[in-house]
């Protein structure tokens, strides 16, 4: 019989795999990566920030190393074709696992932009050439490189970025490292990290969902669906054959099932009266995006003032449950922290929320308040 937990035993394990309750040691960006499969990197300042939460005491050039130099960490589509920053080992075989998913659902927004499969095959071949010979360019030195061997995009469109994200898709770019302004450049994906081998696909697809399970279980497949991008219909032959295999632990939470790699329900269990575990997440954090049921992370009604369409606010984290939502501004060496909780936070969180926010400050140099 399936094992019952409590939400709050079920939030105790989804933050272990996160590593929220068992902080990294510092200087570990690469293993942060590697648990959550990847880190969301839309916005390089919230990337940084969810490194930050999930390793005391970091600095940012341990990640600016790790991306430029060891290239130990690579930027590239991946879940749910929005960026990410990967663990290189695992670059390959996510793309090889995702793209296809996600240039069949971005084939209609390509054709609009004049993308079509002529088009995108003209562009793939001159910029192999004009990328093997430029090294890193920038989105705008490519347009101009491929205009000048006849592919015209244009600057004020998105036809360009889409022409990037597909190459990436197919495994032929990544991300390089930023300008000094922090524009982003992209590199021949071949010439910027080892080679590896891939996996057969529906290998992959089981892979990911071990990986997933491991960094956010207990979860549904709905929830797998949900956050790596791929169709629950593509991702059922994976997950049931772990089911058959016994690899997945089902348990019960509010009366519904949710499945765990192997055993390990013990690792929810605490004494009541242990430190509460609070952490300040950034804006697109893995941890609020990586299910389809979100009411097991916070009440219904408090969607909104998270999720908003594509985009989600800072969260307050505690004991696994987002509490409230919060703001950063900078304004030269100050960091202004605004704090929006849902509920009243009391004495012992407020303080451990003060000394997030003052870590905050730390990790950007800058001296930190906190207002609300």
């Amino acid at each position: 019989m399936p094992e019952t937990l409590s939400v709050g035993q079920l939030r105790l394990l989804r933050s272990a795999g996160q590593c929220f309750r068992d902080v990294a040691q510092p200087g570990d960006p690469v293993g942060i990566a590697s648990t959550l499969v990847g880190i969301n990197a839309q916005r390089s300042s919230a990337m940084l920030l969810s490194l930050r939460a999930r390793m005391r005491g970091m600095d940012r050039s341990e990640i600016t190393r790790a991306i430029d130099e060891d290239r130990s960490l690579v930027k590239t589509w991946a879940m749910r074709g929005t960026l990410h920053l990967l663990d290189t080992r695992d670059i390959r075989w996510i793309v090889a696992c995702l793209g296809p998913v996600t240039i069949a659902k971005t084939r209609r927004r390509r054709l609009e932009l004049d993308l079509d499969e002529e088009l995108l095959t003209r562009a793939i071949k001159e910029m192999k050439t004009v990328m093997g010979r430029a090294g890193a360019v920038t989105r705008w030195e490519l347009v101009d490189a491929l205009a000048h061997r006849g592919i015209v995009l244009g600057k004020k469109g998105q036809a360009p970025i889409h022409l990037i994200m597909y190459a990436a898709l197919t495994g032929l770019v990544c991300l390089g490292p930023e300008r000094d302004n922090g524009e982003p450049t992209y590199v021949l994906l071949d010439k910027w990290v080892t080679r590896a081998g891939g996996k057969p696909r529906q290998d992959a697809v089981t892979i990911m969902a071990v990986r997933y399970l491991r960094g956010f279980g207990p979860a549904t497949l709905n929830d797998f669906s949900a956050w790596s991008g791929i169709p629950v219909t593509q991702a059922r032959k994976a997950w049931m054959s772990l089911i058959d295999r016994e690899e997945l632990h089902e348990v019960l939470v509010d009366g519904k099932s949710l499945w765990m790699i192997g055993g390990g329900v013990g690792r929810a269990s605490a004494s009541s009266d242990r430190t509460p575990q609070v952490r300040l997440l950034p804006a697109f954090d893995a941890y609020v995006l990586a299910y389809s049921n979100r009411e097991l992370l916070m009440p219904r009604e408090m969607h909104a003032r998270v999720y908003h369409g594509g985009q989600t606010l800072p969260t307050i984290l505690v004991d696994g449950a987002v509490a409230g939502v919060w703001r950063y501004t900078r304004k030269g060496k100050q960091l202004s922290v605004e704090l929006s909780p849902f509920d009243a936070l009391d004495d012992t969180v407020r303080a451990l929320v003060d000394a997030e926010a003052q870590d905050i400050g730390r990790f950007f140099g800058l001296t930190a308040t906190v207002k609300g």
